[in-house]
């Protein structure tokens, strides 16, 4: 309903926001459950919780302009490589946009595209492409 809108939510509405997942849907090696949050529909419980705590960091003012699910053309050398849908994107506290992703645990050959996705993303795009893997940031250096 709101896809790639900016939204907010007061403190009170947001404890009271149900979390569903659905166990007919299932995704990828992991089996995630996609999980409804504010009539949004994530690729699993994590990215949820993730969304929930950029809500709130958002309505506490170290982030703006969360947006999800937002689609970038990946181009080397100006030519069109292919597409990528970030989780999320949004704007830190100096104003810097921000690509955000949610993984859980990350292969040999998923981490090589997310560098790939990084060097096409950061400077065209974004200052900073982030990705979310079993509990930590990832370091791609």
């Amino acid at each position: 309903m709101f896809k790639n809108k900016t939204e907010s939510i007061s403190a009170d509405d947001y404890q009271k926001t149900p979390v569903t997942a659905s166990s007919q849907f299932h995704q990828g090696l992991q089996k995630a459950k996609k999980t409804l949050v504010n009539d949004k529909v994530f690729a699993s419980g994590a990215e949820a919780t993730c969304y929930q705590e950029l809500l709130l960091l958002g309505m506490a003012g170290h982030l703006s302009g969360l947006r999800t699910q937002v689609k970038f053309e990946l181009r080397i050398n100006g030519v069109k490589i292919g597409s990528y849908k970030a989780d999320f994107t949004y704007n830190d506290e100096q104003g810097r946009i921000i690509v955000e992703a949610k993984r859980g645990h990350i292969s040999p050959t998923e981490k090589f595209k997310l560098r790939v996705i990084k060097a096409c993303l950061e400077g065209e795009h974004c200052e900073e492409f982030k990705v979310w893997s079993d509990g930590k940031y990832l370091d791609f250096k």
